[in-house]
């Protein structure tokens, strides 16, 4: 998918397994809002050739950042250009809380700055963005 630079833009996820019944999820914007608790969050995704690029994990209902991704450079230098960034968290909500992965990146990629798809076979379905939840208290 396109990954677009200038502002923090949302990682595209659109299915949910396991148990869920501390959440709920909105295909249309990302958000994922969780019931009042403590939450270990753990996330990744991939990019290709986006130069300086970070992802974030941001409280939408609060308006606040909840933790920073540590940034890396992605390039083509040498031929390699794709890089999987991760993000880790434990945090603590008092309330229905939307939360929303993001990223922002340097270098706008039109078709596959979101993961490259290998190609390889085209009846399996390939993952861009992987978000795990834990519901601790």
């Amino acid at each position: 998918g396109q990954a677009t630079s200038g502002s923090w833009g949302s990682i595209p996820l659109n299915t949910i397994e396991g148990e869920s019944w501390f959440l709920s999820f909105n295909t249309s914007n990302y958000q994922i809002t969780l019931d009042a608790g403590q939450y270990t969050y753990t996330a990744s995704a991939p990019f290709y050739d986006t130069g300086n690029t970070q992802l974030m994990l941001y409280n939408e209902t609060d308006s606040v950042v909840l933790t920073p991704g540590i940034p890396a450079y992605i390039s083509t230098f040498e031929g390699i250009g794709f890089n999987t960034l991760r993000l880790e968290h434990t945090f603590t909500v008092t309330k229905s809380t939307a939360i929303c992965l993001k990223y922002r990146v340097e270098t706008t990629q039109a078709s596959n700055g979101l993961g490259y798809p290998p190609g390889i076979d085209s009846g399996v379905n390939v993952v861009y963005g992987l978000v795990k939840i834990e519901k601790l208290k």
